[in-house]
């Protein structure tokens, strides 16, 4: 019951973390910072709501006894899991700064980035450690302008 007073309290927190960057992103500038800054505020309050989140589920995963493996295939365990081979950042959502400050928080690779077309890219393993023909991109949360290549590593 005590956890459950916690996961409710977090969530509470998260709900009032939406509420402030949906307030800076329709109000830039009402306590007198720049848009560039209102749009930094309402990032960081999305960006901890979005951690906060992920720690609840885990919470609730592990309550059930479930184990998460977002880079596996639990609905297919005979199938290699997924590896994260590049991370990528939408570059109107993203600085390539707030991007390396994500990377590092996340424990990925966060060195040189290659800017093509609209997005920030980020190499975690060379493209040759991979099956052919075996990558795709997934979303790294819904709304995050965060995305992964992601694919089977060679045997």
């Amino acid at each position: 019951m005590h956890k459950r007073k916690e996961i409710l309290d977090t969530l509470e927190e998260v709900r009032d973390l939406i509420g402030a960057a949906h307030a800076q992103m329709k109000h830039p500038g009402v306590f007198g910072e720049s848009e560039a800054e209102a749009e930094a505020l309402a990032l960081g309050a999305v960006e901890k709501a979005e951690s906060l989140l992920g720690a609840v589920a885990a919470e609730l995963r592990e309550e059930r006894g479930e184990r998460h493996d977002p880079t596996g295939n639990p609905g297919n365990p005979g199938r290699p899991p997924l590896t994260e081979q590049t991370v990528l950042f939408d570059r109107e959502r993203w600085t390539v700064q707030a991007a390396r400050a994500w990377l590092k928080e996340h424990g990925k690779h966060f060195g040189q980035v290659v800017v093509k077309d609209a997005r920030f890219h980020f190499r975690q393993r060379d493209p040759g450690d991979f099956r052919r023909g075996s990558f795709r991109t997934v979303a790294l949360g819904e709304g995050t302008g965060v995305q992964a290549v992601m694919g089977h590593l060679k045997e």
